[in-house]
């Protein structure tokens, strides 16, 4: 059992051993404790790699989130709310990476945020690409269908216009695929 006085070495030597759910749990209720702030943050970071280990993407979102809160750093605060919109990427929780991607930049510098903004396509991107990998086709166009809402610029509006029409035939969206033909 952890309690809140517990060192680092205590509590990865209280975890040794033990199965992941069991850890899950034991760091759970630690946090419920209400440690140190320290503490705390690593707590969290245990449990976000056990969930992203896991594929448990929107719970180990949830745990990066809490370690931007729980920073000091600006660049702390930006660096893991970026990771929470990433992992609510990969989870396709858009609305809550937007939330993520949004409080990063209340968080960052005027240059940090379009670095910010730039990394959230990216991550958008990759996740279309990967689902488009894994032959789901309709995850894939709703990611681009989320990007051509974002702010990019022609070339890329092209390229994910392109994707899509075929996605949309592949899909046998015919409507879909006719209104983007209008669209261009």
């Amino acid at each position: 059992m952890l309690h809140k006085d517990m060192s680092k070495g205590e509590i990865d030597r209280a975890l040794d051993g033990k199965g992941e759910y069991i850890q899950i749990d034991l760091l759970t209720k630690f946090i419920e404790d209400k440690p140190l702030i320290l503490m705390k943050r690593y707590a969290y970071t245990r449990l976000a790699k056990i969930y992203q280990d896991k594929k448990m993407f929107k719970d180990a979102a949830r745990n990066y989130e809490h370690l931007g809160i729980n920073s000091v750093a600006f660049s702390d605060k930006t660096k893991y709310f970026l990771i929470a919109a990433e992992f609510y990427i990969k989870d396709g929780a858009f609305n809550e990476a937007d939330s993520a991607m949004k409080r990063a930049m209340q968080e960052a510098n005027s240059f940090e945020r379009g670095e910010i903004y730039h990394s959230i396509k990216q991550y958008y991107k990759n996740q279309g690409t990967e689902y488009e990998s894994q032959n789901k086709l309709n995850k894939s166009s709703v990611i681009y269908e989320k990007l051509l809402k974002m702010k990019i610029t022609h070339q890329e509006e092209a390229e994910i216009r392109k994707k899509l029409l075929d996605l949309y035939e592949k899909l046998g969206k015919f409507k879909e695929y006719s209104l983007l033909e209008k669209e261009e």
